[in-house]
């Protein structure tokens, strides 16, 4: 081994040694900063109601020209004592969601191009708030909009905002340089998994941007039901693993 490969090796090695690894997953060592809900689309009956509190994360693509399921998830109080110290920088954090079902038809879904069968996390723009329903109405809670609501009052999707349509790209959430995860289909009980480091080390040094993620999936038949933070099982609770 020559003198410049005796040299990466230590430093890597030396890398190794001092990084710490944390996770970040409700009822894990104290911590209880993660929340997320299903958008449901226009086309849905449930377009109205929210979900903040359901034990379920759903996302499904694009259905008769509109969008049928969304999943907002959010990890706050990452930064401080017992998390991650201020200013470090982040190796490696990954996006870990416990798959329960399939979404859409396996015949179909065969018939996909490949670069549809993903599903894709985004970065959040704006602040948003999970709500505390399950299946029930809840104004300040993130749902989609319906203009004839039964009190004639728009039903928003975010407290933040008042934008009738749900999350609009570029101004809610960053279109470009989505994570990935492949959709396995049939592949039930599975955990899925989104590099999602770039995001991390951003929330990190601004913890002001730390707005979460929006899940999507670009066809009908892409899509997934997971565990939500609501999960009655901790174990298999939605979990960000940070390595710094």
């Amino acid at each position: 081994m020559n003198r410049l490969h005796l040299l990466l090796s230590l430093l890597l090695s030396a890398t190794s040694l001092s990084a710490s690894e944390v996770t970040f997953q409700n009822g894990h060592e104290g911590y209880d900063g993660a929340s997320d809900v299903t958008l449901s689309g226009e086309l849905e009956k449930a377009r109205l109601l929210n979900y903040g509190a359901s034990e379920t994360l759903d996302v499904a693509g694009v259905a008769a020209g509109g969008i049928r399921k969304l999943g907002l998830i959010r990890f706050a109080d990452i930064v401080g004592p017992k998390r991650i110290p201020p200013g470090k920088a982040i190796l490696s954090a990954r996006l870990e969601l416990y798959k329960i079902k399939d979404a859409g038809n396996a015949d179909t879904f065969s018939q996909l191009q490949p670069n549809q069968r993903f599903i894709y996390a985004h970065a959040m723009l704006r602040p948003w708030k999970a709500g505390s329903g399950n299946g029930d109405q809840d104004p300040d809670g993130a749902t989609f909009s319906h203009q004839n609501s039964p009190e004639g009052v728009p039903v928003y999707w975010g407290k933040a905002n008042q934008i009738e349509t749900g999350p609009v790209k570029g101004v809610d959430y960053q279109l470009t340089a989505p994570s990935t995860s492949p959709l396995e289909q049939g592949a039930e009980a599975v955990w899925m998994q989104w590099d999602i480091t770039e995001f991390f080390q951003d929330w990190v040094t601004n913890p002001e941007k730390n707005f979460g993620l929006l899940l999507t999936a670009r066809s009908y038949y892409v899509g997934a039901q997971f565990s939500s933070c609501e999960s009655p099982d901790q174990q298999l609770r939605p979990r960000i693993v940070v390595t710094y």
